[in-house]
């Protein structure tokens, strides 16, 4: 389909046009697992194969994750984020839950906690598009 292939490129190309794109062998896409499954049954046209192949789209690599907002895909030169931590991974047991309702189903509640900050060194190095279908 062209219109998704079109979409998939001017993200890469605004990334390359803002000269962000520093660590080309850390740039990605990032998308929804339906963006994955219409990138992977759309054909590039004359039968040459479908846009996204072995997790690989317009030649970079492409992670599928439920953490983007549907129908949405990010594409970044992932190099240029950092992530900062304050303190350790907190984990805490609650063998009861409310009203010890775990308890009286035999489960135990885990909970954990992870205080981090995530900055954008470059924020041209990223592009995000919506509404993909």
């Amino acid at each position: 389909d062209s219109t998704l292939l079109t979409t998939f490129t001017n993200m890469i190309e605004s990334v390359e046009a803002a000269n962000a794109l520093l660590t080309p062998t850390s740039a990605a896409f990032v998308i929804r697992a339906n963006v994955a499954k219409l990138a992977r049954t759309r054909d590039l046209g004359s039968g040459t194969g479908p846009l996204m192949t072995r997790n690989t789209l317009a030649g970079y690599n492409t992670i599928v994750s439920q953490g983007t907002s549907p129908n949405s895909a990010v594409f970044a030169d992932w190099s240029q984020l950092l992530l900062v931590e304050f303190g350790q991974l907190e984990v805490g047991v609650d063998p009861y839950g409310v009203n010890g309702a775990l308890h009286k189903a035999g489960l135990i509640g885990v909970r954990c906690w992870w205080t981090t900050d995530a900055i954008l060194l470059n924020p041209k190095s990223f592009c995000v598009t919506g509404a993909l279908n």
